[in-house]
């Protein structure tokens, strides 16, 4: 039986449950992306982090925009990244340590 992981809302929305292999593969995917691109708008995550996956010939089942969106509000609930709105743009990036 597959591990699974229960993803957690930032707003406190119930949580969804994923496998935890696709879940560290995303996790590791969006940090890649941010790691590269620095402070992206919301889109520009998304797309980024999906063409990061074919790039790289990953097998994927399911809708991975809607997955590696689920993996962003997770690593925003921990704390991990974090969504600043800029001239009406929601714009996401590593959260500073303050």
């Amino acid at each position: 039986m597959e591990d699974k992981i229960l993803l957690v809302h930032p707003t406190g929305k119930k949580g969804i449950n994923m496998s935890v292999n696709k879940y560290n593969v995303l996790k590791s995917a969006i940090l890649d992306v941010l790691t590269t691109h620095g402070a992206i708008t919301h889109t520009e995550l998304i797309t980024k982090t999906s063409e990061e996956i074919i790039k790289n010939k990953i097998d994927f089942e399911g809708n991975l925009g809607w997955h590696i969106e689920w993996v962003k509000l997770d690593l925003e609930s921990k704390g991990l990244i974090q969504g600043t709105k800029e001239k009406n743009k929601l714009y996401f990036s590593f959260k500073k340590n303050t």
